[in-house]
């Protein structure tokens, strides 16, 4: 889909910019556009560094496996994890597909069709010295069934489509009826690479947490006092991460001051989902 700060170019141009050899196998009628404000960052690291500034700011960060949230007389009294208990007076699950199965697990009520956890396939292929130092500086290349991006990090090409799936268990989402394609991230990775043709690609399938809309949820558990949850949206809510902790913030704090962006976002980001919402990202939404 064209955006407004897109510039068409010509499969000339797109060979420069990409570094590549080979021309991209476009259909009759298909176009380059290209926008120069968009970026990508490496996940991990950015996690990472947003850690690393918590802990400066006096967090203290412990990692151990959560098996069950404690919960007495309608109240959440912290987590236990490790055969250790860890008592707060506000607890906020930020779990991702795992939410599900923790509040389950702990007896939590929440809408039964709310979440719906989700996996997608993605490959992975690594790339020669030659074959990096030529593309480390590509754009992302984006089409209709998905995109190709590099990671410098890892030096590899990185493919992910569009074609979502619902899992059981985000622990085992190997065990689906249908497991994921690889070859729906091979044809995009050809269409737009076709030098790499027939080349070996690692694959695995990521699983996320879709909710509602699309819209993340940051707000209290409907029946349980001191528990709050920040998670959800779509593999796209990611985006979030310098904000999120702001917006979870303002959601503990309650509204204060003015009408905000911010504000009207959280009013988004509850339980409650208007039937008049668009969808921010219709066509993730798992279709098996």
């Amino acid at each position: 889909m064209k955006g407004p700060k897109d510039r068409e170019i010509s499969t000339l141009e797109l060979l420069q910019i990409v570094g590549s050899h080979e021309n991209p196998k476009l259909n009759t009628g298909e176009e380059l556009w290209l926008n120069e404000d968009i970026s990508y960052v490496d996940s991990a690291l950015a996690v990472e560094a947003v850690a690393k500034e918590a802990s400066l700011l006096g967090v203290i960060r412990e990692t151990k496996d959560v098996t069950r949230l404690i919960i007495n007389e309608g109240v959440c009294l912290g987590v236990e994890a490790d055969h250790c208990r860890v008592i707060a007076g506000k607890t906020i699950i930020a779990a991702g597909p795992w939410t599900p199965g923790l509040l389950e697990s702990s007896k939590v009520e929440f809408p039964n069709d709310f979440f719906t956890v989700a996996g997608v396939g993605v490959a992975t292929m690594p790339l020669r010295e030659a074959e990096f130092n030529e593309l480390k500086s590509m754009p992302i290349l984006v089409t209709g069934s998905g995109e190709v991006m590099p990671s410098l990090e890892h030096q590899i090409l990185k493919m992910t489509t569009t074609g979502t799936f619902q899992i059981e268990d985000p622990d085992k989402p190997n065990t689906i009826a249908r497991p994921a394609n690889i070859e729906l991230n091979r044809a995009v990775l050809e269409k737009m690479l076709p030098q790499f043709a027939g080349r070996r690609l690692d694959s695995w399938i990521c699983p996320d947490l879709m909710t509602p809309y699309q819209h993340p949820l940051v707000d209290q558990a409907p029946k349980t006092g001191e528990l709050y949850l920040a998670t959800g949206g779509s593999y796209h809510s990611f985006k979030f991460l310098p904000v999120f902790g702001d917006m979870v913030v303002r959601r503990l704090r309650g509204p204060n001051g003015p009408d905000t962006l911010e504000d009207r976002l959280l009013k988004r980001w509850v339980w409650e989902r208007s039937k008049e919402t668009i969808p921010v990202h219709k066509s993730v939404i798992p279709k098996l």
